[in-house]
């Protein structure tokens, strides 16, 4: 881990990579930085597993969320703040047992669950402060996080409306998988 520069002013949240509050810089990390942050991240999943947090939540949520659109706009909320901070596996492993089972009980289409899932975390994982793939992005393209990430703005009103039409009508998501499997 590589502290900030002595002349350079304090650094912004999202020049943490990958992980807020590890302490590694964007461009710094190296195969030991990731081996202890996955060692971490294995560790704090387990935890969860042990203590049964995602039953909590899960069982906390289903109580809330007393129709399909206020659960999917809950889950959209947690979803898109998680993608923004969390790489997507990583989340995926810890969300999918919790949310899942809430989902399949309030009767929401595991298709069009599982795309919402993933158009969540895709559009956090272009969004600032963390944004995974905009320091790769930068990192390949060899210019400014600050230059990537005013140049995807604009992509990001799309992707939300995408996302909002996707929840609120489920046969955009399903009907060719349901014209492909006969049902």
């Amino acid at each position: 881990m590589t502290p900030a520069a002595p002349n350079e002013p304090l650094p912004r949240l999202y020049a943490l990579v990958p992980c807020a509050g590890s302490g590694i810089r964007a461009g710094k990390a190296g195969p030991k930085q990731y081996a202890a942050l996955a060692g971490r991240s294995l560790i704090a999943h387990t935890l969860l597993a042990l203590s049964q947090v995602p039953q909590t939540v899960g069982t906390y949520l289903a109580g809330i969320a007393t129709s399909q659109l206020l659960f999917l706009l809950i889950v959209n909320v947690i979803l898109l703040v998680v993608g923004c901070f969390m790489e997507a596996l990583a989340a995926m492993l810890i969300l999918i047992p919790i949310l899942v089972p809430v989902a399949i009980k309030l009767g929401i289409d595991p298709i069009q669950f599982g795309l919402i899932f993933v158009l969540n975390l895709m559009i956090g994982t272009i969004t600032p402060p963390v944004g995974v793939v905009l320091y790769v992005t930068a990192k390949v393209a060899n210019i400014s996080f600050e230059r990537v990430t005013r140049a995807t703005m604009p992509f990001l009103v799309p992707l939300l409306v995408v996302l909002a039409m996707v929840t609120l009508w489920p046969p955009l998501s399903t009907w060719l998988p349901n014209l492909v499997l006969g049902k």
